[in-house]
């Protein structure tokens, strides 16, 4: 099965939002993560099994520094993030308002 988008956000805030929510077996083989603006951002990437409150100690990535029109490619293809849980979601969040874009890749129904 080839990969596909399995969500694409650009946060509208500070708050945590979701990415992708599991609603069938699924793996995430890589993140995109771009910053919009010319100013640097940080960013956040939270995997919440189950639906569980995205906190910190369900961080992938905190508070991650991004540079001004910087595109980071987070890349899992060797090593996929299972998300086999039903409701298991993946969270995004920025410092600031809509700046950065997130595109999750991965697999569904497996």
């Amino acid at each position: 099965m080839q990969p596909k988008v399995l969500g694409q956000l650009q946060p509208s805030g500070s708050g945590a939002e979701a990415l992708f929510t599991v609603t069938n077996r699924a793996e995430v083989s890589a993140i995109v993560v771009t910053n919009t603006t010319g100013s640097t951002h940080e960013f956040s990437i939270y995997l919440d099994i189950g639906g569980s409150a995205t906190t910190d100690d369900k961080a992938l990535f905190r508070s991650t520094s991004l540079k001004g029109n910087e595109t980071v490619v987070i890349d899992f293809e060797n090593n996929p993030i299972p998300m086999l849980m039903t409701g298991s979601t993946l969270s995004v969040q920025n410092s600031t308002g809509t700046t950065v874009t997130f595109t999750a890749w991965g697999r569904e129904d497996l």
